[in-house]
């Protein structure tokens, strides 16, 4: 029997907006009997101090992982000389490397929401409606409920690919 190898999961996020949601993706990951014999997640603040720049560190850490995983809320965090945060840096070395990219944004108010942070989920309301919406009309996913309680399930007779 072959054994399969371990897949990263990089969790980007501001740190200390996002830390108990952070620490809960690496524990369900971990704790969970078949997601852990697959996969580890890489959280920056778990790392030992190194004699290395900070930025050289987590861009190499994307570029290594498998998967990433972007938590977005409302502070944009630190931003460098070259006024990117690293969140925004991490999600952009993610795009260029292909990485399959998970965005989980928290928070509905968007007016609360740093400007830089709103303009890096690029998703309105609209957007989000047209491309549920496409999607629907594709066959890809189905409607499940109303209103609120509304969520969409992948459509069983359709293979995304």
């Amino acid at each position: 029997m072959r054994t399969a190898q371990r897949k990263t999961i990089f969790v980007s996020s501001v740190q200390k907006e996002l830390q108990a949601e952070r620490r809960a993706i690496k524990d369900f990951v971990r704790n969970d009997p078949l997601l852990r014999r697959f996969f580890d997640v890489f959280l920056f603040e778990d790392l030992p101090a190194q004699d290395r720049r900070a930025d050289a560190i987590y861009l190499h850490e994307v570029g290594q992982c498998d998967v990433y995983v972007g938590l977005f809320g409302n502070e944009y965090g630190f931003e460098s000389v070259d006024g990117f945060s690293p969140t925004e840096r991490e999600f952009d070395e993610a795009t260029a490397n292909g990485k399959p990219r998970f965005i989980f944004v928290k928070g509905a108010n968007d007016k609360e929401r740093h400007p830089k942070m709103l303009k890096l989920v690029g998703c309105s309301r609209r957007t989000a409606a047209r491309d549920l919406d496409d999607m629907l009309d594709k066959g890809i996913i189905q409607r499940q409920g109303a209103g609120r309680s509304a969520y969409y399930v992948r459509s069983r007779n359709r293979a995304i690919c």
